[in-house]
Formats: structure tokens, sequence, C-alpha cells
């Protein structure tokens, strides 16, 4: 008898193998948002991490020069004042010794002023601990190369000039005692001079680094930690975390990608002030004077977020 026995094919039919593609599509799917969340949580972690060192660091000054590094030190050109007696120098170059940065602190001059063809090597420096992994913009300020980060000082809920300093001109609000921060301009803070406490008084809050714009814009000054302008690290809690209102000053108005901004064309840095910004979802990481560090939501009370950011004015704080 002839053998009728026949083979069978193992491969796959077409049908079986659109099955199996579309199988691995869905488990992709399914893959992507928790590696995406695992990644962000990662960033966030590294982030507060950041913050975490940096307020220690302003710790370690305190201990060591009896008050925190100050908010910038000099004045701002635009106000007419000579910076020849008072040189112009970024918080940053206060908190160098404190990161371990000894020698970009001494290679930073301090006898001239932040721009100075003398510090171009220092501001040329990009500090990791500046930098927060989830906002990828992070690319020097053109022309001068000055790079930015990520963590600016509390400002309080104030403009650049309202605080003002001993030498201010125009005479700064009667901002007080009580509704100061910890940082301002020609100041740094004493633990004592935080009677609302430590633990409900913002030391660092997180600032995003905008870039160029389309047309190779560089005039946008937010987030330039190698500098003393107003509102380049100097934020202010006068809006919520996020906010959509925008910022105030010399920047470039870009809504779309999250840097909202209120452009003054006549560049007068007395309306100038910047809110906290961030790539998280939902909020932005800050710390505390007491160097703790928190979580805040976009959702937070304005009058509470402003109260956290006053260190001696009574305020009853809400939730945060």
């Amino acid at each position: 008898m002839p053998n009728t026995h026949f083979s069978r094919r193992t491969g796959f039919t077409l049908i079986e193998l659109l099955v199996v593609i579309a199988i691995i599509a869905i488990l992709i799917g399914l893959l992507l948002p928790a590696v995406q969340k695992v990644r962000e949580a990662a960033a966030r972690m590294k982030c507060q991490n950041n913050l975490k060192q940096l307020s220690l660091a302003c710790h370690n000054c305190e201990s060591s020069n009896g008050r925190f590094p100050i908010g910038s030190q000099g004045n701002d050109p635009a106000t007419g004042l000579n910076s020849l007696t008072k040189r112009r120098k970024p918080f940053v170059a206060d908190v160098l010794p404190y990161i371990e940065q000894d020698a970009l602190y001494k290679n930073y001059d301090q006898t001239v002023d932040f721009n100075h063809a003398n510090n171009t090597l220092s501001r040329s420096q990009k500090l990791t601990l500046f930098q927060c992994p989830s906002d990828q913009t992070q690319e020097p300020w053109s022309p001068t190369n000055d790079y930015k980060g990520n963590y600016g000082v509390n400002w309080g809920r104030w403009a650049f000039f309202d605080q003002g300093g001993p030498t201010s001109n125009p005479a700064p609000l009667n901002v007080g005692t009580a509704g100061r921060s910890p940082f301002w301009l020609e100041f740094g803070a004493k633990f004592t001079d935080m009677t609302d406490g430590t633990s409900n008084t913002l030391c660092l809050m997180e600032m995003l680094q905008p870039p160029r714009d389309h047309s190779g814009d560089t005039t946008d000054r937010r987030g330039r930690i190698w500098n003393n302008d107003s509102a380049c690290y100097e934020i202010s809690a006068r809006i919520t975390p996020n906010s959509q209102s925008g910022d105030y000053g010399q920047c470039i108005d870009n809504l779309q990608q999250g840097w909202p901004c209120i452009r003054d064309a006549a560049g007068d840095p007395r309306n100038f002030f910047m809110g906290s910004r961030s790539r998280h979802t939902g909020g932005v990481s800050v710390s505390l004077c007491d160097g703790s560090v928190r979580f805040i939501r976009n959702s937070i009370d304005l009058t509470t977020w402003a109260g956290m950011s006053s260190m001696a004015g009574g305020e009853v704080l809400g939730e945060f």
C-alpha cells in the first residue's frame, strides 16, 4: 500500500503570527507607563537628594559664618548704583565650599563681579548637584556660557527689589523682619531669625531651565545660577508652584513649553519675580530650613505657600 502519512507543517500561520505580534504590542503598551513611572520616581528621588545636600550646605555655612549664604550680593546695574563698592556675587559662589567644590571656590575671583573675565571658567562649570534629571534642557546660557541649574533660593512672596537691601534705590517696600525670607539681596538669615520655625520655612525650591527660543533668543534669565541679576534663581512665592499665571521679567513667553512669562519690555527689575516650577507631575520638590525635603502639590493654597516663604511672619499654615 502506498504510504499515506504526510508530515505536518510546524510553522506559524499568518493569523497566529499577527496574534502574537498583537499580544507583544499590548504587553509593551502596558509596560512602558510602568517603566516611565519608575524612571520618574528615580529622577524625583535624585532631585530631592540634591535639595537635601544643598540645604545641608546652607546649614554648614551658617555654622561656619553665623548665617546662611546671602541670596545675592551687590545691586543690579539697572538701579544705577555703583557696583565697584559692592562686588556682585551669586548665591552659588558662597555655597561652593560646602558642596565639595573647593577647587572651584578657590578659582572664583571674589575681588571682581561674577561676570568679569576672571570668572569665565567658574561660570562655564556645570554643577551636577544643581541639575534635576527630570529637566532635560540643561544647556549653558549663551553667549557667556553661564550654566543654568534647577534650584533657587526662597525670595519670599516679593519681586526682586521689593525687599531691597541697605542701599537699594528706590527704597524697598516696608517688608520688615516679619515678612523677610531666609535669603535676599545682601542678606542671609541666622537660625535665630527664623521664629516661624525652620520646619515651616522654605529654603530652596525647584526652577526650570528655559532654553533658547526658536529664533535663538538667549535673553531668558531664569535658571541662571551663575548670575546675580534679578529673577535668575531668586524664587518668589507670590504664585503657586507651576502656576500658569506666568513669571514677570526678562524672559521668553513660551507657554506651551511650560515656561509661562509676562515679558517686561522695559526690563525694569523692580517688577521681576519668578515662581517655582518643575517637570515632576503635580508639583515641585522643595527643601525646608531644617534640612528636610518635601514634595509640594500645585494645588497648595497660595496663603499657605506664601506663609511658608517668610521666616518670622507668624502665619498659621494650612496643610502642605
